[in-house]
């Protein structure tokens, strides 16, 4: 039993990183006031890999206090604020989603 209890916490301890955090989503949501798809912090969903707004994020802290620190930043480098980003419901970790032309990315 101590064995199989302790490669499930090595499973988890390598593994760890990996995991999408529903919870960020919920820090977010409370935030701004509307729901974003894991793509606001992964390239092509929860598991896939962090967007450099997500690695912003993560870097000041990963809790709602993070969201504060980075809002003046443009994470994606399009020339937009991440706020001004949030703001107009653009993806402030894709390049491609600009406040006038937000495109989907909600709706994944």
């Amino acid at each position: 039993m101590k064995a199989k209890l302790l490669s499930f916490f090595v499973f988890i301890l390598l593994c760890g990183k990996s995991w999408a955090l529903p919870s960020s989503g919920r820090l977010y949501q409370a935030q701004y006031g509307y729901r974003v798809s894991c793509n606001i912090c992964h390239s092509s969903g929860g598991g896939s890999s962090v967007t450099k707004y997500g690695k912003d994020f993560l870097k000041s802290g990963a809790n709602s206090a993070a969201f504060k620190k980075i809002e003046d930043k443009d994470s994606d480098g399009d020339s937009f604020s991440n706020i001004k980003e949030i703001l107009a419901k653009s993806n402030a970790g894709d390049s491609k989603s600009l406040p006038a032309s937000p495109g989907d990315w909600l709706s994944n």
